[in-house]
């Protein structure tokens, strides 16, 4: 499973997905977040990520952009965070809150 953190310059930083991140987005992009995003927005989104989880990220738009644009592993990193992220999330709402507490009560017996 993917850790929730992706590294920017030797600095550490959390990633989630939450109200506040739709909140910046849109505050940002003056709209909302949508599936089939453009390399623009889900840059824009990345951000909203780290200024959401992240108290002492102060960069700018800008400069963020920057090192993406010198070192794009970082944002295909973030990418595959994302998708990583989803599938957890799908599975967890897609999942049978009893057949869950009957596997942890079977594994607990």
């Amino acid at each position: 499973m993917m850790e929730d953190k992706i590294t920017i310059k030797d600095k550490e930083y959390r990633l989630g997905y939450n109200l506040r991140v739709r909140m910046i987005y849109e505050k940002i992009m003056g709209k909302n977040i949508g599936d089939d995003m453009l390399t623009f927005e889900n840059i824009v989104f990345f951000y909203s990520v780290l200024l959401a989880y992240n108290k002492g990220f102060t960069m700018d738009l800008e400069a963020f952009t920057d090192i993406l644009c010198d070192d794009e592993s970082i944002y295909l990193d973030f990418l595959k965070w994302s998708v990583e992220y989803n599938k957890r999330k799908e599975i967890l709402e897609n999942t049978d809150y009893f057949i869950v507490l009957a596997a942890v009560l079977g594994a607990i017996s």
